[in-house]
């Protein structure tokens, strides 16, 4: 027998009754609205959720180098950046439980989480996450890119910075392009990528090939400690092996001090072509380091008329079509 059928049916009351029970409870709900429109003049609205404002998406996987295209790594991380985070999370599952120490997998299902426990949440995994693998460049970067995210660009900062730092010192494939993805992230402003050494090995004398070579192959894969080494070592060459070696040395956190050594070698008293060859340079690294795009529209456009160097003059066309057309 269910409460209903147990409890008597109460007597009529009054109407009188009834309407002063009415009052009687209507006293409370009116002090308890006074209370809450009191506790909203000092506090303000009643607090939105810690994820609320942030963007709907998570930041794609930066995957590691040698991932083949048809991975289930790769196949995931397609699916976590066209925003299917449920089949991003599945595949990410698949990929940790085949291997459990990867942190690429690990960093795609933390993000994966995005929508289901939230931007917050994620960001505190992946702090775990750097916890665990604190050598790891893909871990910092991704925290990074999380903290843009949120919002939280001192931190972000901080982060990629470490990523850059940790990419460098590792120096395997991977943690090099990840040194590079953060260093692009500290630098919006300016060109992606490393400045391009527009030095060709067979331009300079034989003596001094392999070491360009070596030095073209360190820029190539962003190893800034092969750099340092093998430009360390040409620190009193001329002619274009000198302008091969500074140009290697550029850095986008101080882009000026290579400018300026560029420009002091093409006022200099090297043979033309070296001059124009190190202006052209100059003009790269500043367009590179952020620099004002027009001005050095005008500066290539200047590197391929006639006089200049032939050879110069053939590498700065095709790169002033590309960025001033």
């Amino acid at each position: 027998m269910d409460d209903a059928a147990r409890t008597p049916t109460p007597a009529p009351r009054p109407v009188l009754g009834r309407r002063h029970a009415a009052i009687r409870i209507g006293l409370p709900i009116v002090a308890a609205a006074a209370l809450v429109a009191a506790a909203v003049l000092m506090v303000g609205p009643s607090p939105k959720s810690a994820d609320a404002g942030f963007p709907k998406q998570p930041p794609p996987l930066a995957l590691p180098s040698d991932t083949p295209d048809d991975s289930p790594l790769a196949t995931a991380a397609a699916q976590l950046a066209a925003g299917q985070l449920d089949d991003a999370r599945r595949g990410f599952t698949g990929v940790v439980a085949e291997d459990q120490d990867g942190v690429a997998g690990q960093v795609g299902l933390v993000l994966s989480r995005w929508r289901s426990t939230g931007p917050v949440s994620v960001e505190r995994d992946m702090r775990q996450l750097v916890r665990e693998y604190p050598e790891s460049a893909l871990a910092v970067l991704h925290l990074g890119l999380v903290q843009s995210l949120l919002d939280d660009p001192r931190a972000s900062r901080q982060a990629l910075r470490e990523a850059v730092r940790l990419g460098r010192a590792a120096a395997d494939p991977t943690s090099l392009r990840m040194a590079r993805l953060a260093n692009d992230l500290l630098h919006p402003d300016a060109f992606s990528g490393d400045l391009p050494v527009l030095v060709a090995p067979t331009e300079v004398p034989a003596s001094d090939q392999q070491q360009v070579r070596s030095l073209l192959d360190a820029v190539q894969r962003g190893d800034a400690a092969k750099v340092r080494s093998v430009a360390s070592k040409l620190a009193d060459a001329t002619g274009l092996v000198r302008v091969a070696a500074v140009s290697a040395s550029f850095d986008k956190d101080e882009p000026d001090v290579v400018v300026d050594r560029l420009d002091a070698i093409a006022t200099g008293s090297e043979p033309r072509p070296v001059r124009d060859r190190a202006r052209l340079m100059a003009t790269l690294a500043e367009l590179w380091g952020g620099g004002d795009r027009a001005a050095g529209c005008r500066k290539l456009g200047a590197s391929t008329r006639t006089g200049i160097d032939p050879a110069t003059s053939r590498l700065a066309r095709p790169i002033e079509t590309e960025l001033c057309h």
